[in-house]
């Protein structure tokens, strides 16, 4: 009888040819990335005769180096440069700035004009072999692996690099400080847990320090290592190096850029070998588990990953502008995190429709759809996001519909006004009040007493203010009646333990007429400047962690008639005394003006046509300001929106 079974070399070659096909990597591909090395051909070809032997690393090698066209990394001095001068904020746990001197310094300082080298042409045989021995090995080892597919492999675990940074041999570091360790702590197959344990190790390095005043390219995965300083794309970079070393099939996922904020942001997912579903962790409120939908609080509108592997050819989708979204290693995950939907909307013009976002005074492109006459069609949005259909001019996106929210429960509202009849819109913000300031009003405030004496020993104190619960907006306002003219203030810290105020002003009369001074007499860090809190502005504050009581000494003695804090914010509330103008949106037509007014009070109200999208503009000062509608008696932003569906 004849055996219908393949030979072992026959498997071998099968195998081959499936995982091949499977990471999209053709002869034609892997030719024309061969080519493109030039005099580094031979170092790439060493590797793939290395792995002669090996087909699934072969493969994995010749998916490495079809897909290296494009990628490369900044070379010189001033890389190094920079990570001393990021360490400088990691001496004390407050100090989150850069000095002014050292911001100019670098303003003249382009590290995106230092030259770039192509991983086609310097990536070595040794480096790359490397690579592919170390990751291979964990993916075959970690029991969580067993159904993880050569491609997400080669994708979530393989690649040698992240985005522009220098390269790197990193693995064999991040092995022994993550991947060994984890080692002796956990052997089950549960990669969520090994995530947990992973974050843990990463959380044990130090003290991360926030800091995004300087534009630098991916930063060196080794330097991530020792100088813990940096905006959300290198925390997750130092995740990504970290569980990848360890054999966690993992991505970074973005928003570029928010609907709510203007700007872009990162965050990690992880790839359930249990499920098969990709959970989001590692930043703002995002736990990692498989029972509930997780949001960090951000509208995203759209949400992103990047890839090693190119998405599309470069270029291949012209829309007139440059969107982030359509570039080629990037792809669509927005319907993993909200399913997926479809809306069809009025859209002017012609060409590629744009899927876009009004944000600080302009249009912001976050996708692209599809045209269908004079209609535009967009799938996989966030529902409750505010968005409008906007297409190209001139090079520039201009809005070429009415804006449209789809709801909660899955229709799109198309948000175009009645022009018969309006509503009285009270205003009291021009942003939406988003979760981390909102602790600036609540828990990192919440038990803070202010008091008065006329000694030093706070013998028989009066309470100036007593911060007993969150507020309601940053202005707390007294009119104290003391027993005694005061000599000194006390300042005892919130229940976090911290201090952070913006302004403290205090007046002799009730009416602020005129202020009194104090001095600080409590010894502080230096790098506490303990101005911020007297000077007028409110996006400045003073911040002592983990802070004792201090006691600060008046100018004179005084019966203090008013005390008037400022809590750390955001200088968005509505201000008594600025000028402010609404503007409502007509579709094509663009923003209409409701008129203007001068707030008497912390809210400011207009007439605006029916179910019309608005905004608050303050032409005073300022410059964010974000589109709201008038729902249940209230301004209702896109993050109210969003926020319903978790609730």
């Amino acid at each position: 009888m004849k055996s219908h079974l393949l030979s072992p070399f026959a498997l071998i070659c099968l195998a081959l040819l499936i995982m091949t096909a499977g990471c999209r990597t053709d002869s034609g591909r892997l030719e024309s990335a061969l080519e493109g090395a030039g005099a580094n051909r031979a170092q790439l070809e060493a590797v793939m005769a290395h792995y002669a032997d090996s087909p699934e690393k072969q493969a994995a090698a010749r998916w490495l180096i079809a897909n290296m066209p494009g990628h490369y990394g900044y070379e010189g001095n001033l890389l190094d440069s920079v990570e001393t001068t990021l360490a400088t904020l990691t001496a004390y746990r407050a100090q989150t700035s850069l000095s002014d001197s050292l911001i100019e310094v670098w303003r003249h300082r382009n590290l995106f004009a230092l030259p770039r080298r192509s991983d086609l042409s310097t990536v070595g045989t040794q480096m790359l072999i490397d690579n592919i021995d170390r990751a291979y090995e964990q993916w075959k080892r970690r029991v969580w692996n067993t159904n993880l597919s050569f491609e997400d492999f080669c994708e979530y675990i393989l690649p040698y690099r992240l985005g522009d940074e220098r390269l790197t041999d990193w693995r064999p570091v991040y092995d022994s400080i993550f991947s060994a360790r984890l080692d002796t702590l956990y052997a089950g197959d549960d990669v969520l847990e090994a995530v947990r344990i992973v974050s843990a190790l990463i959380d044990s390095l130090g003290i991360r320090h926030y800091s995004d005043q300087l534009s630098t390219p991916h930063r060196d995965p080794l330097a991530l290592l020792t100088t813990l300083v940096g905006p959300c794309r290198d925390d997750c970079s130092r995740m990504a190096y970290a569980m990848r070393a360890c054999g966690i099939p993992v991505a970074i996922d973005h928003l570029m850029p928010s609907p709510e904020f203007g700007i872009g942001h990162t965050w990690m997912s992880v790839l359930d070998t249990r499920t098969g579903r990709w959970l989001p962790f590692g930043y703002d409120r995002m736990p990692l588990t498989r029972d509930s939908i997780v949001t960090d609080g951000r509208v995203k509108g759209k949400v992103y990953r990047y890839t090693f592997a190119p998405q599309r050819a470069p270029g291949s989708l012209q829309t007139g502008v440059d969107i982030p979204s359509t570039h080629s290693r990037v792809l669509d995950v927005t319907a993993n995190y909200f399913g997926h939907n479809r809306v069809e909307v009025g859209c002017e013009g012609e060409g590629t429709p744009l899927l876009a976002a009004w944000t600080n005074g302009k249009t912001v492109v976050i996708g692209t759809g599809k045209r269908k006459g004079d209609r535009a069609v967009f799938t996989d949005v966030e529902p409750g996001a505010i968005l409008f259909p906007a297409t190209a001019r001139g090079g520039r996106a201009v809005m070429a519909g009415y804006p449209f929210i789809v709801e909660a429960d899955g229709r799109v509202s198309v948000m175009q006004p009645d022009l018969s009849a309006t509503d009285t819109v009270t205003a009291i913000r021009k942003i939406p009040l988003g979760w981390r300031k909102q602790e600036w009003l609540d828990k990192r405030i919440c038990g803070m007493v202010i008091e008065a004496s006329s000694d030093r020993g706070f013998t028989r104190p009066d309470t100036l203010i007593a911060i007993t619960s969150a507020l309601d907006s940053a202005f707390t306002v007294t009119w104290p009646a003391l027993s005694s003219p005061a000599r000194y203030i006390r300042i005892s810290p919130s229940l976090t333990g911290e201090i952070m105020l913006a302004e403290l002003t205090l007046s002799q009369s009730p009416d602020a007429s005129d202020t009194i001074g104090f001095t600080i007499e409590t010894p502080l860090p230096a790098y506490i400047d303990t101005k911020l809190m007297t000077d007028g502005a409110s996006l400045t504050y003073m911040e002592i962690p983990e802070a004792p009581s201090i006691i600060a000494r008046l100018d004179r003695p005084s019966k203090i008639g008013r005390a008037e804090l400022m809590a750390r914010n955001d200088d968005n509330f509505i201000v008594p005394g600025r000028e402010y103008e609404l503007l409502w949106h007509d579709g094509p037509k663009g923003w209409q003006s409701a008129g203007r007014a001068i707030a008497t009070e912390r809210s400011v109200s207009f007439a605006a046509p029916k179910g019309a999208v608005c905004i608050v503009r303050c032409l005073t000062t300022g410059r964010e300001e974000q589109p709201f509608v008038w729902r249940n008696g209230r301004q209702t932003f896109s993050l109210d929106l969003t926020k319903a569906r978790y609730k």
